[in-house]
């Protein structure tokens, strides 16, 4: 009898635990065959869980203010590569290349960010979801192979 308890309470347990390890997401809900640059005023940088967020002003080519939410990579990478709170302002210009969601409720205005520029022209491989190659120019890979132009993180 103590058996089959035991088997019921470990079944239990697995099933408690598969929900949240579902809920995380995976590269299956970016489309990663189209990514997007970005350039804008950084208006909040937040260190949070699961995952790094910044919120973007940028404008449209008609000069109309649009608001982006980047995702990012979860606060174990983010101390890895030494980013903390001061890392990123509120008033830096910042560029992006990232990848949309394929949901299309928040496809206009929410993006996985693969690659940031900083103001001072260092990129950050910010995170794990996307294909890097979309991101930088074909002349950059030489010095980022050899290690003159390393991306933070690798």
């Amino acid at each position: 009898m103590n058996g089959q308890i035991t088997k019921w309470i470990s079944a239990l347990i697995g099933l408690a635990c598969f929900g949240p390890v579902q809920a995380h997401h995976s590269s299956s809900l970016f489309d990663m065959s189209t990514h997007i640059w970005l350039k804008g005023t950084v208006v909040r940088f937040e260190r949070i869980n699961p995952h790094a967020m910044i919120e973007l002003d940028t404008r449209t080519e008609d000069g109309q203010a649009r608001r982006w939410s980047v995702e990012g990579p979860r606060l174990a990478r983010l101390d890895r590569l030494g980013i903390d709170e001061d890392s990123l302002k509120v008033g830096n210009v910042i560029e992006v290349c990232g990848f949309f969601l394929k949901d299309d409720v928040s496809r206009d205005s929410r993006v996985h960010g693969q690659l940031l520029v900083l103001p001072n022209g260092q990129k950050w491989q910010w995170g794990p979801y996307g294909r890097l190659e979309e991101c930088v120019n074909p002349d950059e890979w030489d010095s980022i192979l050899t290690g003159t132009n390393p991306l933070r993180g690798n």
